[in-house]
This record gives C-alpha cells, sequence and structure tokens, in this order.
C-alpha cells in the first residue's frame, strides 16, 4: 500500500453508497462492516433490498438501527423486468443526492482507505471517475487467488470488448450521468461505461493500490470461463457490436488473468493480512 491518504472532513456526505441486496444474508454484515470501518465517514449507503427470500432485509433494517447512515429501500420489480441489479442500482441513483456515487455489491469488500483515497485522488486531480486495484480471494478458505490493476487510461475503444471496471472499485461524479441509466442487458455496468464514455469527455484517474476485494463463491453471476464468455456474447449482441472480435478479445483478456494469478497459487496469504477485516469482521 502507498502512504496513508491524508483525512478528508467527515461534514455532509460526500459519497452516497449504492448496495443492491438480493438473498445475500450470508455476506450482507461483514460488507457492512468494511463500509463502517472505512477512513472518510462522510457517506450515505443504501442498501436496496431486490425481493430477497432469506434474512436479507432483516439484516440491512439492523444495519441501519445500528449506524443511520444506512437506510434500507424496496426495490419495486414489476413482472416483466428483467432480473438482475441493474433495477436496485437504478432505484439508488433516482435517490442519491451527494456529489459522488460509488457502487459496492453486497458479497465485495472495502479496503478501510477506499473511500478516502479515492475522494482524495479525484478533488486533487481534478477527475471524474476512479477505479483502484482489487483483490479476488477464495469465500471458502480466505486466501487472496489474484490481484488485477486496471489500465491507465479508459476510452471508449478500449472499452468495447473487455471491462475492466468493476463496479465495487468505482467512485464517480454523480453528475457525469446525468441522464444515463443502466439498462436490463447482460454486464449492465459495461454497458453503462461504454454510454457514459461515448456521451461525454470523462476524467478518470486510476488508484494501483487494491483497496478493493472481490468474493469468489459459487452464486457469483460471472462464475466460470464458460460462464463469462457466454455473457459476453450476450452483452456484445445487445450492444451491436462484433461478436467474434469481441469475444477473442475477451479470450485474450483472460488468459492474462490468469498469468497475473499465478504468482498467488504459491502464496498463503489471507486477505486480513492486507488490512481488509476490522475487528467485528469475522
Amino acid at each position: 500500500m502507498s502512504p496513508t491518504p491524508r483525512p478528508l472532513p467527515a461534514t455532509q456526505p460526500l459519497v452516497t453508497v449504492i448496495i443492491p441486496v438480493r438473498n445475500a444474508g450470508r455476506w450482507l454484515p461483514d460488507c457492512c462492516a468494511s463500509l463502517r470501518a472505512q477512513t472518510l465517514q462522510a457517506w450515505r449507503a443504501l442498501l436496496i433490498d431486490d425481493g430477497s427470500q432469506d434474512n436479507s432485509f432483516e439484516l440491512a433494517r439492523r444495519e441501519a438501527e445500528r449506524d443511520s447512515r444506512f437506510e434500507v429501500l424496496r426495490c419495486n420489480r414489476e413482472a416483466e423486468d428483467a432480473a438482475g441489479p441493474w433495477l436496485p442500482r437504478n432505484h439508488g441513483l433516482q435517490q442519491a443526492c451527494s456529489p459522488w456515487i460509488a457502487f459496492l455489491d453486497a458479497d465485495d469488500l472495502w479496503h478501510p482507505q477506499k473511500l478516502n483515497a479515492q475522494v482524495e485522488a479525484l478533488v486533487r486531480q481534478q477527475a471524474d471517475l476512479c477505479v483502484c486495484a482489487y483483490y479476488r480471494y477464495a469465500d471458502s478458505s480466505g486466501r487472496i487467488v489474484a490481484c488485477r490493476t486496471p489500465p491507465a487510461e479508459i476510452t471508449a475503444a478500449s472499452l468495447r470488448a473487455v471491462n475492466p471496471l468493476p463496479m465495487s472499485s468505482v467512485v464517480l461524479r454523480r453528475a457525469c450521468l446525468q441522464d444515463l441509466v443502466f439498462r436490463d442487458v447482460s454486464h449492465e455496468d459495461h454497458d453503462l461505461w461504454q454510454r457514459l464514455l461515448a456521451a461525454r469527455a470523462v476524467r478518470f484517474v486510476r488508484l494501483p493500490e487494491p483497496y478493493m476485494a472481490y468474493r469468489i463463491h459459487a452464486s457469483n453471476l460471472t462464475q466460470g470461463l464458460g460462464n463469462r464468455l457466454a455473457m459476453k456474447r450476450r452483452s456484445l449482441l445487445s450492444s451491436q457490436q462484433g461478436v467474434w472480435n469481441g469475444m477473442a478479445m475477451t479470450g485474450w483478456r483472460q488468459l492474462g488473468y490468469g498469468l497475473q494469478s499465478l504468482p498467488w497459487r504459491w502464496r498463503r496469504e489471507r486477505l486480513e493480512s492486507r488490512g481488509f477485516l476490522g475487528a467485528d469482521l469475522n
């Protein structure tokens, strides 16, 4: 990690954190604990329940009772609405009023310095979108299996086939979105980033420090190479892009990710050794 960023003032909420919740009771307490541990305290979190059938809604209400910065909402999904987190994310965008927006999936974790480091970088460099490097770790063992760093520059052209901007790693200026929302397509985040960069100039900053942790488990939407390629094909078709070229670029990127993961196979390093797990996060 780089030197600890200078703490930002905790006055009005600087960041609205949008957290879709659907049957995430197993992971939600850890996710919320990693948010409460942030050194930047000026945030508001929207826990948006999307028809959970487990104890997610009760756990979300418990978080709101414990910390008033959490707010629990329900997502009103109609019968004709396609499945996926696009709808609760849009509901969160409608409720957001802070200058910055962050997205956090309920099964992911943040390092305590994440929001502070990203907002500081955005303000210092007068940028619009900040993405950080991130770990991938096994839910069953807590072991880190990979560390991925986004490219230093992102353009609309470079986004045509691959998505180097995982949702939980992004902090974005709310005003940049204007009328843009998530659509009910495969890889709705990739679709949004493409439309955003095609519509307007976005000043981009990357942090090479891994301030986010992506949890690998059996319920991941993108679990398995075959599933990821199938989702990518649907995404390319929905955005009317070249399928074969896009699939080739996706395969090339996956090969690169595999090579990046090789050094971690011989390590036995758990996520908490990198400062992610606090005293109340078991």
